[in-house]
């Protein structure tokens, strides 16, 4: 599959790519890093779970200088006002032909000699004529405050100078700051060398990818990426610009930066930060430098050589001491009967509306019952009045012979019951959620008829009834085909380009209105489909699995690779071939639940709902500590569909929640339409028709025969 690539120039340029195949294996060292950079030893980041680290902080800022030109440079950041400083690192890097250690470990910072730890190197960058590549780190945590700071850094000590110039090539230095601001955010830290030229060999041609893991979200974030590099011949050393690459990978989206090191903050020294998308659920990022340009590009320049010294990422998390969600579901039954019960009820659901849990015995059996919810009581010994004994409180009593006009049709649905027919002496403290009666019928409050019942499944089924077309009509809609080649191919229809992968159904949207809609498939053909339902081999369900690409002609010059996989025509009737022959065209009427609860010790404000497939769930509210909310949201489903509910605070990343996936399965029955049946309901209908015409008839002449009579009676008393 092609990957899209734009070039972008520098910091907080961000570009979406297309799916990549894999995600490199990253550095695992536990402390520091060459020829890779390892988690540093600096700030203290420590191993949480089996493959993720994590350092004191919520968030990073950088800054850095180049020092070529004359060993000395200003660095200068912002730390937000409010924070706290965890740690700041001042890293600085150079070259020598001696491999020595100690020739460049020592810096001006601030006025004061300091020295620092070797933490990468020396590397030899050229085996040819040996050169060796230094990286050093010193803490200076004690010389950093909230707000602005600038520091001058000079006296570099490396010898090695390039041919024909008095320069010392001390490439530069930068400072990492880890701070904290109660935002509650994830931070990792990776420091050493590595370094890549793409004309040398082995470990010295590439950088190996680092590889962050970290807790999922139920919302989209930010990833905060703060680099340094030195040794990039750029602009500033008169070389003009030198291919280079940065990839970073977030689940299945690679974004490509182009040349961003470019000695942007002088010679030879680049400060690079980005900011990159994460999507919810997404654990995993990588980014891995590159020397070299993309694929196609003009730039005549040789490719970078670089030193990579730092990353640190900064990403928020979900706090623990925060909000929660539950959803549920509930499959919606047929609508009710509406009118009155008949005979006796056989079982009866009412909802405990008093102020705690309660013991309750009926007929013998007892169970304990919480407030607001259901409960159902059967009756088993034929008597009129059902009697609920409450450990503690006293008795209830049920009338079960449909006389009692607060308990025997929907418009009761939530009245309060308990004293029968209104009798004295008993607890009048439930409310009517339903009951089944001597036909029955069932009368549900909670699906409509007048009640509030949340629902409780954490999975339901459903019964679709699927209506197969036997044959299309008019012209198709649409039509979706599986590709059979051997290899993923880009195709083009109506003007619009997509990549293909073997296998996968893909549909194409007829807008031209043509009879033959034509595909073209890159590198290999066109293949020719037919529109107006006279393909006998692209029309109906025995069609499903057929080769299909060369029209209705059967021509050779099209290419007949593709499989039927549906359609929708003219009608609108619809043919999924992986559904068996037809799609649903009626659905099951399904209600979500979603409970937020405030699991935090103080009070959560603007709390907002959402679900991954129905979007926003209400509107937004706060909660106290310990306070839970109930919102519900029902939809027609078509299919086996699973859904997340989602809880968070606009603003407050880290206060956020996901719910377990709901899943609702649906199965098919043929729905298929009966033509004898059709045929018979109809001549049925007829017969009633006619009949109820005769009996209209016949009181017409009845009525009228009566009024001749009463006529002729009147004349006979006149006479």
């Amino acid at each position: 599959m092609k990957t899209n690539k734009i070039k972008l120039n520098r910091a907080l340029a961000m570009w979406f790519g297309l799916v990549v195949f894999a995600i490199l294996p990253g550095a695992t060292a536990l402390a520091d890093g060459t020829e890779t950079l390892g988690t540093s030893s600096g700030p203290g980041c420590i191993m949480e779970g089996t493959d993720s680290y994590r350092c004191p902080g919520d968030g990073i800022v950088s800054a850095g200088t180049g020092m070529i030109e004359d060993n000395e440079g200003t660095i200068e950041f912002t730390v937000p006002a409010a924070a706290t400083v965890e740690t700041a690192l001042l890293y600085w890097a150079g070259y020598n032909e001696t491999g020595t250690s100690t020739d460049g470990d020592t810096i001006t910072f601030d006025g004061n000699p300091i020295q620092g730890t070797l933490i990468g190197g020396p590397i030899n960058i050229r085996p040819a004529r040996p050169l060796f590549d230094h990286t050093y780190r010193a803490d200076i945590t004690s010389s950093v405050s909230a707000g602005f700071n600038s520091f001058v850094v000079e006296d570099m000590g490396f010898n090695f100078s390039k041919p024909g110039e008095n320069r010392p090539v001390n490439n530069g230095a930068g400072i990492l700051v880890i701070y904290t601001d109660g935002s509650g955010s994830w931070v990792d830290l990776r420091d050493g060398d590595d370094y890549a030229f793409l004309a040398r060999s082995g470990d010295l041609q590439v950088t190996v990818p680092q590889v962050f893991n970290f807790p999922a979200a139920a919302v989209d974030r930010v990833a905060n990426l703060d680099l340094f590099f030195s040794g990039v011949e750029g602009a500033a050393s008169g070389g003009g610009q030198r291919p280079n690459l940065i990839r970073v990978t977030v689940g299945a989206t690679e974004f490509i930066i182009e040349d961003p090191l470019n000695s942007v903050d002088g010679d030879e020294w680049d400060s690079y930060v980005n900011a990159v998308p994460v999507p919810a659920g997404e654990t995993q990022l990588s980014v891995t430098a590159i020397s070299d340009e993309l694929a196609g590009a003009s730039n005549p320049n040789e490719p970078a050589s670089f030193s990579w010294h730092t990353i640190g990422l900064s990403i928020s998390i979900p706090s623990t001491d925060c909000i929660s969600v539950e959803k549920t579901c509930v499959v919606d039954p047929p609508e009710a009967s509406t009118g009155k019960c008949k005979g006796k009820l056989q079982e009866f659901t009412v909802i405990w509306n008093g102020s705690g849990d309660i013991d309750v015995t009926h007929n013998g059996a007892s169970q304990s019952v919480s407030p607001g919810v259901p409960t159902t009581f059967f009756q088993t010994d034929g008597n009129n009045d059902q009697f609920v004994q409450i450990d503690g409180l006293g008795e209830s009593v049920f009338h079960m012979s449909c006389s009692d006009d607060d308990f025997n049709d929907p418009s009761d649905c939530g009245k309060p019951a308990g004293d029968g027919k209104g009798k004295t002496g008993f607890i009048n403290d439930w409310s009517l959620d339903g009951f089944v009666d001597a036909n029955g019928d069932i009368l549900n409050c909670g699906a409509g008829a007048g009640g509030d019942q949340f629902p409780v499944a954490q999975s339901c089924d459903i019964e679709l009834v699927r209506e197969t077309p036997s044959k299309c009509k008019g012209k198709l809609k649409e039509f979706t085909v599986s590709w059979n080649g051997p290899d993923a191919v880009d195709v083009t229809h109506n003007g619009a380009t997509q990549s293909v992968a073997p296998g996968a159904p893909t549909t194409f949207f007829v807008t031209n209105g043509r009879n033959d809609q034509i595909v073209s498939i890159d590198g290999i053909g066109k293949s020719q489909f037919h529109m107006s339902c006279s393909d006998v081999d692209f029309n109906d369900p025995s069609d499903c699995g057929k080769l299909a690409g060369d029209g209705k002609k059967n021509l050779s010059r099209f290419v007949n690779n593709w499989t039927l996989e549906g359609f929708v025509d003219a009608n609108n009737k619809a043919l999924d071939c992986n559904a068996g022959g037809g799609a649903a065209n009626s659905g099951a009427l399904v209600t979500y639940g979603y409970e937020v609860t405030n699991d935090g010790s103080e009070k959560v404000e603007g709390i907002q709902v959402s679900d991954d497939k129905l979007g926003l769930i209400g509107g937004t509210f706060d909660l106290e500590s310990g306070e839970s909310k109930r919102l519900t949201e029902s939809t027609t489903l078509f299919e086996t569909t699973t859904n997340i509910g989602f809880a968070s605070v606009a603003g407050v990343a880290r206060c956020q929640a996901e719910s377990l996936p709901v899943t609702v399965t649906a199965s098919f029955v043929d729905g298929t339409p009966d033509k004898k049946s059709k045929k018979s309901k109809k001549s049925k209908k007829s017969k009633k028709k006619k009949s109820k015409k005769a009996k209209k008839d016949k009181s017409k002449k009845s009525e009228k025969a009566k009024k001749n009579k009463k006529k002729k009676g009147k004349k006979n008393k006149k006479k």
